[in-house]
C-alpha cells in the first residue's frame, strides 16, 4: 500500500494577495528501494480528497509519468505534479499531451538549466522553480520562507509562491493589546470555561458586533448543516454548545490579525488544529481531541501578535496541558506538535523518528493527514 510507504509533507500555495491557491502535498518513498508510482500514489490519494475542496497539487519526488495515469480517471480539484526531469525523458515528455488531453492538471517542479521544450511547456499549468529564480510564464517560486523572498518572486512574475513567507512579517503583525477582538474573545473563553449562560455570554457578543455577525453567518451556513434558522446569538450558544463554541473562538483569535501578510500563518494555525484533534483522538482519545485543537490553532498565536506566549496567556484561560506544550515544550501533546511543525516544511525524513515517538504508523498518520488537509477547507467562512 502506498501510504505506507510515502513521507508527506505540505505546503500552501500562495497568491500575490497571499490567498491560499492549493495545497501542495509532498511526496517521496520512505525506502528510496522501492520507489513510488504517479499512477499509484494519485490513485490512492484522490479518493481520500472531498471532491468539493480546494485544488491539492500531489507532487511525487522522482516520480515519471507512466502510461499506467491513462487508466485512470483525473480528479478536477486534485493536481499532478512531476520532476522537471520529465522534460530530458522522451518517453515521459511524449506522455504529457495524452495526459493533458485525458483531463489531468499537470505541473513541473525541479531547477530549469535551460528553457522548456514547447511542448513540454505548453501542456503545464506551472512550472516549479527554486526561490530566487524564474522561469517563463506561468511559474511559482518553492520554498520561499520570507515576505522579501515572496516579493522578489512576485516582481520577476511570479503567479504563486509555495512555502511559508513569515520571516519579517510575525514582527509588524499587531500586538494583542491593539487588537479589539482579542480582548473580546479572549474575555468569552474564559465565560465559556466558567460555564457562563448564553445571556451572559450574549452580552459580551454585543461588545463586538463582526463577532456576533460571524457567529450567525457560520451557524446558517451549508457548511454547518443546522435545520433551523438561527436569529439569535442566545439561541446560536444553545444550538453550537460550549465545546464547539470553545473550539470556533479559539479558531477566531488564531486568525484575528489583519495584516494581509500573515495569512499563510493563520492557514498553518487552522490546519495545526485540526491535524493535531484528529491524530490525538486516534492515538490518545476522543476526551483529548478538543484540547489538541486548541493547541494547534494556538500554536503560532506568538508570531501572529508578535508576543511571547507567556505575556498572550496571562489575557487568556488555556487548558494547562496547552500552555505547558506552548511555554514549557513539555507534556504529552508535544510529540504530535513536533510533527505538524515538521511537516510544513515539506516532506522530511525527520518524520519516521517522530512518529515512532507519537506511537504512530505512518499509513495511519498519512491518512489523518490527508483528512484534515481537506477539512480544512470547510471552514474557510469562519
Amino acid at each position: 500500500m502506498t501510504l505506507s510507504n510515502a513521507i508527506l509533507g505540505y505546503e500552501p500555495v500562495l497568491d500575490r494577495r497571499r490567498n491560499i491557491l492549493a495545497t501542495r502535498l509532498s511526496v517521496m518513498a520512505a525506502n528510496p528501494a522501492r520507489p513510488l508510482s504517479a499512477a499509484r500514489v494519485y490513485e490512492e490519494l484522490t479518493p481520500l480528497w472531498p471532491v468539493d475542496a480546494g485544488p491539492l497539487l500531489i507532487d511525487v519526488a522522482g516520480a515519471m509519468p507512466d502510461e499506467e495515469l491513462l487508466r485512470i480517471r483525473p480528479v478536477s480539484n486534485c493536481w499532478l505534479g512531476m520532476s522537471v526531469e520529465v522534460a530530458n525523458q522522451p518517453a515521459a515528455a511524449d506522455l504529457l499531451k495524452p495526459l493533458r488531453d485525458a483531463g489531468y492538471t499537470l505541473t513541473l517542479s525541479g531547477a530549469l538549466i535551460s528553457r522548456l521544450p514547447e511542448q513540454v511547456a505548453d501542456q503545464l499549468m506551472m512550472t516549479i522553480v527554486p526561490a530566487g529564480t524564474s522561469a517563463e510564464p506561468p511559474f511559482a517560486c518553492n520554498a520561499v520562507q520570507s515576505l522579501a523572498e515572496a516579493e522578489t518572486a512576485f516582481a520577476a512574475g511570479a503567479t504563486a509562491v509555495i512555502g511559508w513567507p513569515v520571516d519579517g512579517v510575525a514582527s509588524k503583525g499587531d500586538s494583542s493589546a491593539s487588537n479589539p477582538s482579542f480582548e473580546v474573545i479572549g474575555r468569552l473563553l474564559a465565560m465559556v470555561n466558567g460555564d457562563a449562560d448564553a445571556e451572559a455570554l450574549e452580552k459580551v457578543f454585543k461588545q463586538d458586533p463582526s463577532l456576533s455577525f460571524r457567529l450567525l453567518r457560520y451557524l446558517n451556513s451549508a457548511a454547518c448543516g443546522l435545520r433551523v434558522e438561527v436569529q439569535s446569538i442566545q439561541h446560536a450558544v444553545m444550538m453550537i454548545g460550549m465545546k464547539r463554541l470553545q473550539k470556533w473562538l479559539a479558531l477566531l483569535l488564531a486568525t484575528a490579525a489583519r495584516d494581509p501578510d500573515l495569512k499563510p500563518l493563520m492557514f498553518a494555525s487552522l490546519r495545526r488544529g485540526l491535524l493535531l484533534e484528529s491524530l490525538v483522538g486516534e492515538v490518545i482519545g476522543p476526551d483529548a481531541k478538543d484540547e489538541a485543537f486548541i493547541l494547534g490553532v494556538f500554536s503560532l498565536l506568538d508570531k501572529l501578535f508578535g508576543e511571547p506566549f507567556e505575556s498572550l496567556f496571562e489575557r487568556l484561560q488555556i487548558p494547562e496541558s496547552v500552555y505547558d506544550a506552548l511555554v514549557g515544550r513539555t507534556g504529552q501533546y508535544m510529540p504530535y506538535l513536533r510533527l505538524a511543525e515538521v511537516l510544513e516544511g515539506g516532506a522530511s525524513e525527520r518524520i519516521d523518528d517522530l512518529l515512532g515517538e507519537a506511537f504512530v504508523e505512518r499509513a495511519d498518520f498519512n491518512t489523518v493527514l490527508i483528512k484534515a488537509l481537506g477539512d480544512a477547507s470547510y471552514t474557510e467562512n469562519l
